[in-house]
C-alpha cells in the first residue's frame, strides 16, 4: 500500500469503543510474548486517523510534529503504551472476576485528570459539540481514550466486555453484542476455527 493509499483508507472502531480497540494494538496482550502494534509514534498518529480520532490533515500535522520533535514524541508514544497497559490490565480483571488493579486505575485517573480541562462545548453546524482544545499537543489522543475508557466502565455496556478465550493468551478485548453473550473469541476466523479444529482432534482422538 502506498503512502497516499494509506491515507485515504479509514476505518471504524472494530469494537464499538475506542479504548478496547486502543487495547488491542498489542497482540497476544495476555501471552508472556505480545507483540507490539504501535512501533512509532507515526504508527500511533496513523491508528488515530484509521479510527477516527484524527482527521486527514491533523494525522499529517502531528506526523510532522512528531518528526521534527521526535524526543516528545517518544515520550507522547511511552505515555500511550503506559495508558493502554492500564487500560487493559482494568478490563482484564472485570472480565476474570479479579479485583480492581488499583496502580492502573490511578494511572487512568491521573491521565483524564491532565485531559478533562482540555474538553469544551463548542457551536458546530449540528448545534453543540465536543471539542477538544489542546490539538497541538502531541499526547492530546490521550484525552479521547481515556475518555472512552471512563465511559465504558460506567456504563452499562461494561457487562458485555469480554475477553477471548484463546488458551495461548491472545488477549484481545471486545464487546459482546450477541443476543445471549454467547461469543467467545477475538473471531471465529482466527482463535475460534483454531478453537473448533482443536475440538475435532480431540473428539475424534476420543473416540
Amino acid at each position: 500500500m502506498t503512502e497516499n493509499e494509506r491515507l485515504r483508507t479509514h476505518y471504524t472502531l472494530r469494537e464499538g469503543w475506542l479504548c478496547l480497540d486502543f487495547a488491542n494494538t498489542n497482540d497476544w496482550h495476555a501471552s508472556a510474548q505480545p507483540e507490539e502494534k504501535l512501533t512509532s509514534f507515526a504508527v500511533w498518529v496513523d491508528w488515530g486517523r484509521q479510527r477516527g480520532v484524527l482527521s486527514g490533515l491533523e494525522a499529517q500535522w502531528l506526523t510532522l510534529e512528531g518528526q521534527a520533535h521526535p524526543e516528545q514524541a517518544e515520550q507522547a508514544l511511552q505515555q500511550a503504551t503506559a495508558l493502554r497497559e492500564a487500560i487493559f490490565e482494568i478490563f482484564s480483571a472485570v472480565v476474570l472476576g479479579q479485583p480492581n488493579p488499583e496502580a492502573a486505575l490511578s494511572l487512568l485517573n491521573q491521565v483524564w485528570a491532565e485531559k478533562q480541562p482540555h474538553l469544551m462545548v463548542v457551536t458546530s453546524s449540528k448545534g453543540f459539540a465536543w471539542e477538544w482544545s489542546d490539538k497541538r499537543s502531541l499526547d492530546w489522543m490521550l484525552g479521547p481514550i481515556a475518555r472512552s475508557a471512563m465511559e465504558l466502565l460506567t456504563s452499562a455496556a461494561l457487562a458485555r466486555v469480554g475477553r477471548c478465550h484463546d488458551d495461548r493468551g491472545c488477549g484481545w478485548l471486545y464487546l459482546d453484542q450477541t443476543r445471549n453473550k454467547s461469543r467467545r473469541w477475538c473471531s471465529m476466523e482466527s482463535c475460534g476455527n483454531r478453537a473448533k479444529v482443536l475440538q475435532h482432534y480431540r473428539k475424534h482422538k476420543t473416540a
